[in-house]
């Protein structure tokens, strides 16, 4: 991976990359602890800029994912539905999702479009029982990824069954398994927590079919560790000590796939580090390796274990040129800059 070129936003605070959208060439980025959304155009410069408003009309409740769709700002609220942003944060539109739902976690991205309808990570139904923890997630291990809504009928509807053979199927407690999709076409693929391999399902008709497993086969990770369903208060001890190997993101470009995954860190050097300590954690967390793999569009793997450049945070968007939008880590430079850059990382030929 070589940087072919940088983005510069002259903000001062902690930007996360959300989405690109080709048409406008615009970027969507938030200030998580802010709660401030921007619109970067190509040079770096802010396009617009608004607070997310906890009451009144353009009330957001509980945000899941953002995203840009038709050029439009889109937010998947947990109790609201889908809230469509003008550029300067008014709502414009609402797309109320029959509930009661909830999501265990944040999504990487809001819906994508079905038909007339929206597809998206299927909610857990009904209101939050933290009594039957363990049925829930006995039934997330089993349970379809996508949920469908069709704004005619106002019904929901699931399709992509879980995929077979993950350590989810081995009888225990792993948590939510995070599922993050990607999707190329008619080609859905999707990536769990805990997993260096990925899953990929045709779409057929009004069906996301599975159709075969992408395992990238990393010799030397670190594997995820579970506890019996009976001890899931446990898991969280477990992990205080392990850190695995795991896919962190997805590309699909013009001619590759590119798989980003850490192989883990081995417990003895995990106890040298305290997580209790957000400072010394997150210095620690800038040491671990980052890894690329190429494989081609018939996910054969070309290539593996090329290193991700030290100091740099990938994230999820990929603009029109191939290139991975990647955050330069000012602490790990030991810099503190009044501005926030971005480098545009590409394959080497």
């Amino acid at each position: 991976m070589e940087i072919v070129d940088s983005l510069r936003v002259d903000y001062v605070g902690t930007l996360s990359f959300h989405d690109y959208d080709k048409e406008r060439n615009i970027y969507l980025m938030e200030d998580g602890q802010k709660g401030v959304i921007f619109l970067i155009g190509e040079s770096g410069e802010v396009l617009a800029r608004f607070p997310l408003s906890s009451d009144g009309p353009n009330a957001v409740r509980s945000p899941k994912a953002f995203g840009l769709f038709d050029g439009k700002i889109t937010i998947m609220d947990s109790q609201k539905g889908f809230l469509v942003f003008s550029d300067t944060g008014d709502i414009t539109e609402r797309i109320e999702i029959p509930g009661p739902y909830f999501y265990v976690s944040t999504l990487r991205t809001p819906f994508f479009e079905w038909g007339d309808g929206w597809a998206y990570i299927r909610p857990e139904r009904g209101k939050v029982d933290y009594g039957s923890r363990m049925e829930m997630f006995r039934k997330t291990y089993s349970s379809p990824i996508l949920e469908v809504f069709d704004p005619a009928s106002q019904t929901v509807c699931h399709t992509m069954p879980f995929p077979p053979e993950t350590i989810y199927q081995d009888g225990d407690f792993y948590h939510w398994t995070y599922p993050h999709i990607v999707k190329n076409g008619e080609e859905w693929l999707l990536q769990l927590l805990g997993e260096l391999k990925y899953h990929v399902y045709h779409q057929m008709g009004n069906e996301v079919l599975f159709q075969h497993t992408v395992d990238l086969d990393i010799k030397d990770a670190v594997p995820i560790l579970g506890v019996p369903f009976e001890k899931m208060d446990d898991l969280y001890e477990l992990w205080k000590y392990i850190y695995f190997g795991k896919i962190e993101n997805l590309y699909v470009l013009d001619e590759n796939i590119l798989v980003q995954y850490t192989k883990g860190v081995k417990e003895e050097t995990v106890r040298q580090h305290d997580r209790s300590n957000p400072e010394g954690w997150a210095s620690f967390m800038q040491t671990v390796d980052q890894h690329i793999a190429v494989l081609d569009k018939s996910h054969q793997v070309l290539q593996k274990d090329i290193p991700v450049p030290k100091g740099l945070v990938l994230t999820q968007v990929v603009n029109d040129n191939d290139e991975i939008l990647a955050l330069k880590d000012q602490e790990y430079f030991g810099v503190e800059e009044d501005h926030v850059t971005f480098y545009m990382l590409k394959l080497k030929q």
